[in-house]
This record gives structure tokens, sequence and C-alpha cells, in this order.
């Protein structure tokens, strides 16, 4: 991907006498957990012109023709009616259909991702859709999820540690306890509740406050999304607290419980 946005950028650079990055930031990239998941989503990714606007409507005859002879993807390589792509390596995949030959392969994997025009894969979608940490399961994304805040923990002490404040070094998941045990929800239901929920939002603004997450990390550890998601939830909170003193007084008892919990890592870190 990277070769093929370099060789774009230059054309493209040449042809209009400009210079510069065409393309900003890395190519989007996640784990995927296992070959079941991977060969999901390959069926995922091959089926997309079928599943966007108006070819939605169209007779499932029409869909796999749209399918077969769109020009923009591989799947015509993969399936083995159409043109193998120099750039794409297939055999991670096709390797996945196991006890065949390779023409065989090619025509299980067709019958395989065209079986999917007609009945869509819900339950796969779903977890396309919970995917922030990952492409896999609860277990799976959850210690992805880990993974990421303990590494940007560790590189932020490096580069923070003359400033920050030791005190205020409550880990992640000792926050969404006290929070959740609060709030009385669980973990999980705190980070599947809907858009605008309190309890995220509180969630949010405590790890931001005593594990140090910014704003972006926090919407990727509670699944709410961008910096600019958790943002807007403080701010609807911090309107909210204004008005609703049960609201606030269930804050600051939240705040009572990690400061407590605060000075009690400081006192052992110092003694």
């Amino acid at each position: 991907m990277q070769k093929i946005q370099t060789a774009h950028t230059v054309y493209y650079n040449l042809r209009h006498k400009r210079s510069g990055h065409l393309l900003q930031g890395r190519f989007s990239a996640k784990l995927v957990e296992g070959d079941d998941y991977l060969y999901n989503l390959s069926r995922y990714i091959h089926l997309n012109p079928v599943y966007v606007g108006i070819n939605r409507k169209k007779s499932l005859e029409d869909r796999i023709r749209l399918l077969r002879n769109f020009q923009w993807s591989s799947y015509p390589g993969y399936a083995g009616f159409g043109e193998n792509w120099r750039f794409v390596s297939e055999d991670p995949v096709l390797e996945m259909v196991t006890g065949r030959k390779d023409r065989d392969k090619r025509k299980a994997y067709r019958r395989f991702v065209e079986a999917g025009v007609a009945n869509s894969d819900d339950e796969f979608i779903e977890v396309l859709k919970n995917s922030a940490w990952g492409i896999g399961g609860d277990e799976f994304r959850a210690r992805i999820r880990d993974m990421h805040t303990e590494m940007t923990m560790s590189v932020r002490r490096r580069e923070d540690v003359a400033f920050r404040r030791i005190d205020l070094d409550v880990k992640p998941d000792e926050v969404i306890k006290v929070v959740t045990d609060m709030l009385g929800v669980t973990p999980e239901e705190l980070k599947q509740r809907g858009y605008g929920s309190r309890a995220r939002a509180i969630a949010a603004k405590m790890l931001i406050r005593y594990s140090g997450l910014n704003q972006r990390d926090t919407g990727m550890y509670l699944s709410i999304g961008t910096g600019a998601a958790v943002s807007q939830q403080l701010s609807t909170l911090s309107k909210a607290v204004e008005s609703d003193d049960r609201l606030s007084r269930t804050m600051a008892g939240i705040e009572d419980v990690l400061d407590e919990k605060a000075k009690t890592r400081k006192n052992i870190l110092n003694s």
C-alpha cells in the first residue's frame, strides 16, 4: 500500500506540477485474531461494492455480476477468473482453504464470498462495529486495549518523568472499577452504553484526571471513538453537573475514592 501511495503521489505531482504530500498519515491497519476472523474479513472487504448505495437494491444476479467485474477489486484474481495483481499477496488467504489444489481453492473461495451476496454475515459485521481495538472476540479486543494503554503510559512516563504528577498515576483498570462500582454498572456495560451516556462521560473524566490518558486514548479505551467525541461528552457532563446536585455528589464520591487510591500509591512509591 505504501508503494501504491508513493507512486500515485509522484504521478499526481508531476502531472499537476505540484510538490509535497498527497496522502497524509499511515494506511489504517488493525490486528486480527486468527484465521477465522481474517478469512471472514477478506470476504467482507470483497463484498463492499455490492453493499453500497443503489447496489443494495439490485437483484442477486446483478450484484454477483457487479462483484465479478468491479474494476477496483482484487476479487476476480482471488476467485480465479480475472487478473492476479502483482502487488496483492493472495496466498495467505487462499491457504486457509485447506485440502484443495490451487484451482480448487479459488473456486471454494469464490463460493464462500458469493454466498455472502445473498446472506450477509450479521454476526461478523457486529464484530467490526466494535473493532476499535482489533477484529476478534471480546477477550482479544480487551487484551489489545490493555496492551495499548500500557505502552502509551510507558512512553508517556519516559517522556514526562520530570513533570508528571505521581499522585495522579492510578491505573486505568482501577479507575474503571471504582467508577463502575459507584455507578452500579459492569465494565462491559460501560463500554456498550449508547451515545451521551453519563457513565461513560464520568469514566472518561476520571481516566483523564487520574490515569493521565489524553482524550484520544480515553476514547479508544472506552470504545467511544475519537478524542473529539470524548471532548463533546465531557462538555455535556460539565453542563449537567451544574444543574444536577445528585450527579455532582456522585462524582465527588468517585473522586474521593480515587484521591485515596492516588495517595496510597504515592505513599507506597515514596516508602
